[in-house]
């Protein structure tokens, strides 16, 4: 038999392996997974979590319930503990205790229609690993000023998280100042995301020390209040988080819509709209700041501004 006609069994041979291999599928959430006897298919996210009456499942890629029950929070803590990519299916998620992702690299994916509810005290998710990525998801909270609580707490352990298309709503506390967005470590992006109708959206800044808070990124998105008669702040820059850059947003009704006590901070193609805003800008004793290629309807409070700062090319009410 010619060398030639071996190779050409041979290749057929392991043809047919591979056509007979043990293939499946499970079908859950929002992707369908396929894993073949040798391991998981590449990209398979490892938990899958999804509801069914008042009972809630987390399944990893292969198919296996790794925990279940009525206990939604225990459920999905379940998955956050081991980390990996953790998927969301289509519904609403009514949590009544706190979740944390501790795990490097962790990434909470919605479907779509991933509707989050947090109707109680404190803050929903606090992330103290690094480089987690939360995307697709409505993210609601209890809309009752009598309760101080936030969305998502970036805490100072963590760093280089990413959270986008996300739509937090409805986190109004007052007397008592609580950020629905709490950013308290450097190196993170806030891209394409909705906070709307609350009173106080997004904090960046480390207290007492004021450290590690730098080059932050919120980009592309929408921030609304819907509720007049308060002291309001769309985004507030504290200490020492120099560096942020807020590029491209749609600020509208906050009374303040940017207030900063640190430095060296840009804020560049912004829109700020509406009547209810007593100053679109507070930078009270800034310097190194840059302020360029943004439309404004209201004044810009710089009588306390420090040199050196650069306004250029704005437009619209007040600029200078």
């Amino acid at each position: 038999m010619s060398e030639r006609r071996i190779g050409i069994i041979g290749a057929i041979w392991v043809l047919s392996l591979i056509l007979t291999a043990s293939v499946a599928y499970s079908f859950s959430g929002p992707s369908q997974t396929m894993y073949i006897s040798g391991g998981m298919y590449p990209g398979a996210v490892t938990y899958t979590i999804w509801g069914e009456d008042s009972n809630y499942y987390s399944k990893n890629a292969y198919g296996e319930i790794y925990s279940g029950g009525t206990n939604l929070s225990s459920t999905v803590q379940y998955a956050l503990n081991i980390g990996g990519r953790i998927a969301f299916a289509n519904g609403t998620y009514i949590f009544a205790n706190p979740l944390t992702a501790s795990k490097d690299g962790t990434e909470i994916l919605g479907s779509g229609n991933t509707i989050f509810v947090w109707p109680v005290d404190g803050t929903l998710l606090t992330i103290t690993g690094l480089r987690v990525t939360l995307s697709h998801l409505t993210i609601v909270g209890a809309n009752n000023n009598g309760i101080i609580q936030s969305a998502i707490k970036i805490a100072n352990t963590s760093g280089y998280c990413e959270l986008s298309h996300l739509d937090i709503h409805y986190f109004q506390t007052y007397p008592t100042i609580s950020y629905a967005l709490q950013i308290n470590v450097g190196d993170n992006v806030v891209d394409h995301c909705h906070l709307w109708s609350n009173l106080y959206a997004i904090y960046i800044g480390n207290p007492p020390s004021y450290a590690g808070c730098t080059l932050n990124k919120i980009i592309n998105s929408y921030i609304y209040c819907n509720v007049a008669g308060f002291d309001t702040i769309g985004i507030y820059i504290d200490g020492g988080a120099a560096g942020t850059r807020i590029v491209n947003n749609h600020f509208e009704n906050f009374q303040t819509r940017i207030y900063s006590t640190s430095n060296q901070f840009w804020v560049i193609y912004n829109t700020f709209e509406n009547d209810a805003g007593i100053n679109d800008l507070n930078m009270t004793g800034c310097t190194n700041f840059f302020v360029c290629f943004n439309l404004f309807t209201k004044a810009v409070n710089n009588a306390t501004l420090y040199m050196p700062y650069t306004f250029i090319h704005n437009q619209g009410y007040g600029t200078p």
